[in-house]
């Protein structure tokens, strides 16, 4: 073994081309850097993974041999020597054509040195140039794009580099995602400054073939030379082209559009100049090494929401209806990412479908027909559609088969942050296919991140994580749906990550605080996984074990306030369940059933009679498994599992304050739980019954009483999860609730702002709870006299709730209570504008479900109870007797 590795090291080595003959008779030559490079670049990624080897200790030389033996390390090495060997033959052929060039100018210089009068295709230099031409010369120039809007960062930065008064080109090299605008920008510069120069050559330059053709025509339309039909002509005008522009005291600007190789395009590029002139690439490639003296790279992103809703807009050749309006063109900005591409296809597909903008952003989430349709309108210049857009960049060809295979699993997943962490913990998993070392990862991330397709960044605690653009995402998602082994293998790979790294959920439904932290890397990545299954038809046939996967997420969604989110994904359990034909009594069943009453119990009036049918066939369900078992069988987990179902059924009837049927179920619960244990032993359960039985005695006109049992079940709850977590900030939100409607109104306030900065803090500024908070703060300081400092409050979550799924019937509650406080600030047009959208909500609520709710003199009685019992309320039905 020892001695095989010795000889297959130094083939690597001597495999090295001896390049001391070349650079020393062209030193210096920008054209030979980037094979050089290349071919630095693999000698030394070979040596540090053998230094990696060697440094494991004790056994080093061991290791690295074992290691060596293995797949990988062989494989990098033949990778290494092919890589090589094409590098080495690249550096020769720009050897040739330098040789061939020089001769030509060596050629050249003497005609001109001894006055010989050669053929009129030798001849024609800058100083014959402007008797035969005129000036201003352009070529190629792409019409104008009346469309193009924003990047005015971009230009102005390359027109001041463009300024720059060394006498040499100036490049700068606009790179990013494809569809981001690097032609329309580059586009945009050359109409903006084109008076600037004396001669504007605008290149394709994705195939070699079709720049040779374009940069031999330079020679032509300058009147170099007149015939191209020959590819030894075609060669000879391109050095004539290039010659010219190194020679000419006239400024040109060259446009070198969507490069795909860099180091094949130093074949055309001038390398000095006598008057100031200028160089733009387009390109995907992030990781282009300075071409000439003055160089500047220039990002581009996507757009922001702003720069996107504009675009659309002038795309459909008008302004926004409304701010209704402009609202869906940020939420169809969102779902494309921003993808400048994207944005103009919509705009097109719009015009063309004579759709609204809302009928639109409703359709895309259920149709790839804008992905696949032909360009029209703005986007039709492009020779794409968004469906090929990413082709070449997203080729196994391209990509390599592992990166290609790994940015396919991470299409199924969270597009805003994949933690590297679901990777590298599975490396040993055989079932795990495209990385099975951190080496691995790494290059495959690599070679994403060259073309763009991902990028690497590290949150605020330190995580590292990938992301991917929405429109990369939705493309790839689209060519899976095209080939059902293919999507079927991503999915799988992306299911093996979420069932082995995801934490296991409590039966018993308690707060895990410890478990935080995991839950909050992965539930995204379910989610996503759930959303990208089911997009675009035909969906992908799930399994069972993704139904518990989502059942068993649940609860954490629960806690987190994600009750829409988390209603879809037990939805979609529930279905393939059915479609798996689980039984109706199955205990899988009634897990999910019990958990989707109590998520869909924070969504008000509107889904109040489903909740309770979830709850009730949760309870069938978990009976009759009880009843199933001897008494010997029967463990005290089944007692609990059973109990907490019988308690959620409480929680229904209080949102209809039938306090006469909620209270005995509580009782009896209160006394199984003294049966089991004690408060400090089992403090949950507890809690639950303080919480409920205070919102009964509030209602029952005891307010005292209800206090106390709120105070207690906040103190059990937190002695349960911890003062952070968010079902303490739930049961404390109650206990502000309580001593509110007791007369403690200051203390109510101060409880609740102590509950929003800490839903801010944990949850974030758009989860639903802490959109309750900001009203509810906002609902007290009014009642304290306080409309100034109600109103920012109101503002703010009613202009973030565009951006969260928080239920119509909150949304009604808080534009309900703006209303009121703008009064109060006489501001009277906008409190009536405001107040008819919150009374439109209300009255279509009173229609609809006329055995939930009744009108009353109170506008607020009404607003109350249309939202959930956990989201509380101020108005006097909190505390009235349950007959009134």
């Amino acid at each position: 073994m020892l001695d095989e590795t010795i000889i297959r090291l130094s083939e690597l080595n001597n495999g090295l081309p001896h390049f001391r003959e070349e650079i020393d008779w062209i030193p210096h030559h920008p054209r030979l850097q980037w094979p050089l490079q290349d071919l630095y670049e693999d000698h030394i990624d070979f040596c540090v993974a053998v230094a990696r080897y060697l440094k494991k200790k004790p056994f080093a030389l061991v290791n690295f041999l074992g290691a060596f033996w293995l797949s990988t390390p062989a494989q990098n090495l033949r990778l290494t020597k092919a890589r090589m060997e094409k590098h080495h033959q690249s550096f020769n052929d720009e050897v040739a054509s330098i040789d061939r060039g020089d001769a030509s100018q060596l050629g050249y210089e003497l005609a001109r040195d001894l006055k010989i009068s050669s053929s009129s295709e030798d001849r024609g230099t800058h100083s014959s140039e402007s008797s035969r031409v005129r000036f201003p010369v352009r070529t190629g120039i792409p019409s104008k794009n009346h469309s193009f809007v924003g990047r005015e960062d971009v230009l102005s930065g390359m027109h001041d580099i463009f300024r720059d008064p060394s006498p040499a080109p100036a490049c700068c090299v606009v790179h990013g995602l494809g569809g981001v605008g690097k032609t329309e920008t580059a586009l945009e510069f050359t109409y903006i400054y084109r008076s600037d120069y004396d001669a504007v050559f605008w290149l394709p330059a994705e195939r070699v073939p079709d720049l040779e053709n374009e940069f031999a025509q330079i020679a032509i339309t300058l009147g170099l030379s007149d015939d191209t039909r020959q590819d030894d002509q075609r060669n000879k005008n391109v050095v004539k082209a290039r010659q010219w522009l190194e020679q000419t005291n006239r400024r040109w600007l060259l446009i070198f559009d969507n490069v795909e190789g860099i180091y094949e395009l130093t074949a055309f590029l001038p390398t000095v100049a006598n008057a100031k002139s200028s160089i733009i690439l387009t390109t995907q490639m992030s990781d282009c090494n300075p071409l000439t003296d003055v160089f500047q790279r220039f990002p581009l992103q996507s757009f922001k929401e702003a720069d996107a809703s504009k675009l659309l807009f002038k795309c459909l050749d008008r302004e926004p209806a409304d701010e209704d309006e402009e609202e869906a063109a940020r939420g169809v900005s969102d779902v494309v990412g921003g993808l400048p591409l994207a944005i103009a296809a919509i705009g097109g597909y719009i015009q063309q479908s004579d759709l609204t903008i809302l009928e639109f952003l409703d359709s895309i989430k259920r149709s790839s027909n804008v992905w696949e349709a032909s360009a029209v309108g703005p986007a039709k210049r492009y020779e794409k559609t968004l469906e090929t857009v990413f082709d070449i960049a997203l080729s196994p060809q391209k990509l390599g088969e592992l990166p290609h295979m790994f940015i396919n699993v991470l299409a199924f997943l969270n597009p805003d942050g994949i933690p590297l962490d679901i990777f590298t913990a599975h490396f040993k998993d055989p079932k795990y296919k495209f990385a099975r070392t951190e080496d691995e990862l790494t290059e495959h991330i690599r070679v994403l991140r060259r073309r763009q397709l991902v990028k690497r960044e590290v949150s605020s605690k330190k995580v590292q994580y990938l992301t991917i653009h929405r429109s990369v995402q939705w493309n790839i998602l689209l060519h899976l749906s095209k080939d059902k082994d293919d999507r079927w293998n991503a999915f799988n790979q992306a299911l093996t990550l979420l069932r082995k790294g995801m934490p296991m959920t409590s039966p018993l439904d308690i707060p895990e605080p410890e478990k935080w932290p995991k839950f909050e890397l992965y539930v995204p990545q379910v989610l996503n996984v759930r959303t990208h299954c089911l997009w675009p038809d035909p969906p992908v046939e799930l399994p069972v074990d993704f139904a518990q996967i989502l059942s068993d997420l649940a609860t954490y969604m629960w806690h987190a306030g994600l009750a829409s989110e988390g209603h879809k994904a037990l939805d979609t359990a529930i279905h393939i369940m059915d479609d798996e034909k689980v039984d109706k009594d199955d205990p899988r069943r009634g897990d999910a059933c019990a958990k989707l009453g109590i998520l869909m119990s924070y969504n008000g009036v509107s889904d109040r009679r489903e909740t309770l049918e979830h709850r009730k066939q949760a309870w069938e369900i978990r009976h009759k498994e009880f009843e199933s078992k001897s008494a010997n069988e029967t463990t005290r987990n089944d007692e609990i599992r059973l109990y907490n179902v019988k308690c959620d059924l409480a929680w229904t009837y209080l949102h209809e304050r039938d306090f006469a049927q909620a209270l005995p179920i509580m009782e009896d619960c209160y006394t199984k739980y003294k049966s089991w244990d004690t408060e400090e032993k089992i403090p949950f359960e507890y809690a639950k019954y303080y919480a409920l039985t205070s919102v009964i005695f509030m209602g029952q006109g005891k307010p005292d009483i209800a206090v106390k049992h709120a105070e207690r079940g906040s103190a059990l709850i937190e002695k349960a999860a911890g003062s952070q977590h968010p079902v303490t900030q739930q049961w404390r939100f109650v206990l502000g609730m309580m001593a509110f409607h007791a007369g403690a109104e200051e203390k109510s306030l101060e409880i609740n702002q102590d509950i929003l900065s800490t839903r801010k803090n944990v949850l974030g500024d758009f989860n639903h709870f802490t959109l309750e908070s900001y009203s509810t703060c906002a609902g007290l300081l009014l009642r304290l006299r306080r409309p100034k400092d109600a109103k920012p409050l109101l503002k703010t979550c009613l202009e973030r709730r565009k951006r969260s799924m928080w239920n119509p019937e909150g949304v009604a509650r808080a534009q309900y209570r703006l209303s009121l406080t703008l009064h109060q600030l006489d501001e009277k047009e906008e409190a009536k504008k405001v107040g008819e959208k919150a009374f439109e909500v209300r009255d279509r609520s009173l229609r609809e479900f006329p055995d939930k709710l009744r009108n009353d003199s109170d506008p607020e009685v009404v607003f109350d109870r249309m939202v959930s019992i956990w989201d509380g309320g101020l108005s006097k039905d909190m505390r009235e007797p349950a007959s009134a």
